[in-house]
């Protein structure tokens, strides 16, 4: 069950890129720490009451496929990348292309809505969900979630 909560988006803000000094180390007002991470151990990030608030998923142990499972997917984004239709407007999430899929609600809608897609993008976006490498990537991705956080999953 969803608790029907929806953040406001936050347009205040410092307005400046942090540079990595200035998040980690001793003269950092962040007191963040620079963690080393192998890819492959699944690592939570914790705050100063212990409570996980994000999690690095490490990838499946004794998986040999993993590493070409990856490149088949960055392979298929490469493919569409140039083929997707541009949108105008500015996103929030940076200059990068993506396409949403599912369901969208907020932003004045009054219930929940499947996203609609044009044909072209939609026909693009069937064989990018379709693609064996990205439906062992969310399986994993879902098995993750389901262990670190099974309430939320639910």
């Amino acid at each position: 069950k969803s608790s029907g909560y929806i953040g406001r988006n936050w347009t205040e803000g410092p307005g400046k890129i942090w540079t990595l000094e200035e998040m980690v180390g001793p003269d950092s007002v962040f007191k963040f720490q620079l963690l080393k991470w192998d890819g492959k151990t699944s690592i939570p990030l914790v705050d100063d009451h212990g409570r996980i608030f994000a999690v690095l998923v490490g990838h499946p142990p004794n998986d040999p496929t993993w590493e070409l499972l990856n490149d088949q997917a960055v392979d298929l984004l490469e493919k569409y990348r140039g083929l997707v239709t541009p949108d105008d407007k500015v996103s929030r999430r940076g200059l990068s292309r993506y396409m949403s899929v599912g369901y969208s609600f907020g932003g004045g809608q009054k219930i929940p809505q499947p996203l609609l897609h044009n044909r072209k993008d939609q026909r693009i976006l069937d064989d990018l969900l379709s693609a064996e490498c990205f439906k062992r990537l969310s399986g994993h991705l879902s098995s993750a979630f389901a262990t670190w956080a099974p309430k939320l999953h639910q």
